[in-house]
């Protein structure tokens, strides 16, 4: 058994080698605890148990699943003002509770769904919710976005419940 708790203030996510191609600027604080067994990665994955809290602060995003996803009208990159991502995990499975939410200059957007790290696979919702031009929030739901398969390969789903829904 294996204990690992990870503790971060205003870290400079863009200064972490593995996450220079995604992240061009920003501060992230993690309280991250883990705890599992196992004597493979896939045995020590899927008996994972514990919990994840982030936020970050003035975010810059460039990745092209995010430009594709959220910002195709203009530059790749997504500003983002603000981001809490709380999730529990409970045997492998990632779990994002309700207060998993991001906000940037155009958009404000709810996350919820899971991620298995057992079967590899993952099911997240990205529900974005339009700005007003003052920038305050408007109840209107531009689309609700997927991401649903491997998580090597998750694939892009719009939800056209949603759009229908939709004034």
């Amino acid at each position: 058994v294996w204990n690992v708790e990870f503790v971060a203030e205003d870290l400079k996510i863009n200064q972490v080698n593995s996450l220079k191609k995604i992240f061009k600027a920003g501060d992230l604080n993690a309280n991250i605890f883990l705890t599992s067994s196992g004597d493979s990665i896939n045995s020590i994955l899927g008996s994972l148990d514990g919990s994840m809290a982030l936020s970050s602060e003035h975010m810059e995003i460039s990745s092209p699943l995010i430009g594709k996803l959220f910002a195709a009208d203009q530059s790749d990159d997504l500003f983002v003002n603000c981001a809490v991502l709380n999730a529990l995990i409970e045997k492998g499975v990632v779990t994002l509770d309700k207060r998993a939410a991001l906000e940037t200059s155009r958009f404000n957007m709810l996350l919820n769904g899971q991620i298995d790290l057992d079967n590899k696979q993952m099911d997240l919702s990205f529900i974005p919710q339009k700005k007003n031009s003052k920038g305050e929030k408007s109840e209107q739901v531009v689309s609700s976005i997927s991401l649903v398969g491997p998580l090597n390969n998750p694939k892009p789903k719009v939800e056209t419940k949603t759009l229908l829904n939709t004034p």
